[in-house]
């Protein structure tokens, strides 16, 4: 029974430090989900600007999520190039996704969890946290498609990280919600 409550403290502790450092002023702050994305983007000079711009746009037009440059929830790395012939004709364009999870605070908490850290060695956690590049590999895929259908591609992609990733995220925080919104009402 302490295992399952002690788990079930630890998961509560990584949710509540994952939300926004600004504060609850209300309580729909809390109801509203925020996923922070890190966005990694390579690709050749003359297809670079494309690629980021429609990345980021549809990355944008999920109302959860935030593009971030530090600190992010899950970081997104996609390496894009153009196909060629061997006589360099243009062929298509193909699309590397590897979707990472950085694990620094959940090291901090499993650590804090197995009371082996006494509180002045926090300090320490949270410098080596900004040191420490550690990451879940959650998945890869390729995809690939004509250069006249970039933008869809771009489409595909974030429509495939949101299915894959972004919904169980949803689920997990309707469902604490739905924990705090039953304790409240009893």
């Amino acid at each position: 029974m302490g295992k399952k409550i002690l788990s079930f403290g630890v998961i509560l502790l990584s949710f509540l430090f994952s939300i926004p450092h600004s504060g609850f002023s209300q309580e729909k702050d809390i109801e509203k989900l925020s996923i922070r994305v890190k966005l990694a983007c390579s690709a050749q000079d003359n297809i670079r600007g494309e690629v980021e711009s429609y990345l980021r746009r549809e990355l944008r037009s999920l109302n959860d999520v935030i593009l971030v440059d530090e600190n992010p929830d899950l970081e997104v790395r996609i390496i894009a190039m153009e196909q060629k012939t061997t006589d360099g004709i243009k062929v298509g364009l193909v699309f590397s996704v590897v979707v990472l999870e950085p694990m620094a605070d959940t090291i901090k908490f499993w650590v804090m969890s197995q009371g082996k850290i006494a509180y002045d060695k926090l300090a320490f956690m949270d410098k080596l946290k900004d040191d420490l590049r550690i990451y879940a590999y959650k998945a890869h895929w390729v995809r690939t498609g004509p250069i006249e259908e970039l933008r869809s591609i771009c489409q595909k992609i974030v429509a495939r990280f949101d299915i894959d990733h972004l919904e169980e995220a949803r689920k997990s925080h309707q469902q604490f919600i739905d924990y705090l919104k039953d304790s409240k009402d009893k």
